[in-house]
């Protein structure tokens, strides 16, 4: 896993970013990658929301402004029902990354 991600010239750490979106208690887990833009990286954060709970883009990130700086703001989230895991129960980030990649080429 990348352990860092660097948005305008700042180190993000993910493990910090997906802490406070932990926190939120709507949210089972997480998973924060970056993608290149530019000369900087877009942190986009992967969110698996509580079965049955109502969880909008807007609710967390008014959760995320009370948490961290505004440099690592995600900005982008995406909604999955499961985060893809290996059998072992870890997170694909690799394949989260690549997900990522593709949405942000669709949108250029």
């Amino acid at each position: 896993m990348k352990e860092v991600i660097i948005r305008s010239g700042f180190n993000v750490y993910p493990a910090e970013v997906e802490a406070a979106l932990k926190a939120h208690p709507a949210v089972v887990q997480c998973a924060v990658v970056g993608v290149e833009s530019g000369e900087s990286e877009t942190i986009v954060a992967f969110v698996e929301p509580r079965p049955g709970a109502s969880l909008s883009g807007e609710e967390i990130e008014a959760h995320m402004r009370g948490r961290l700086a505004p440099y690592k703001q995600p900005g982008r989230y995406v909604f999955m029902d499961e985060l893809p895991t290996v059998p072992t129960g870890k997170i694909r980030r690799a394949a989260l990354r690549e997900l990522a990649r593709k949405q942000a080429a669709l949108e250029e």
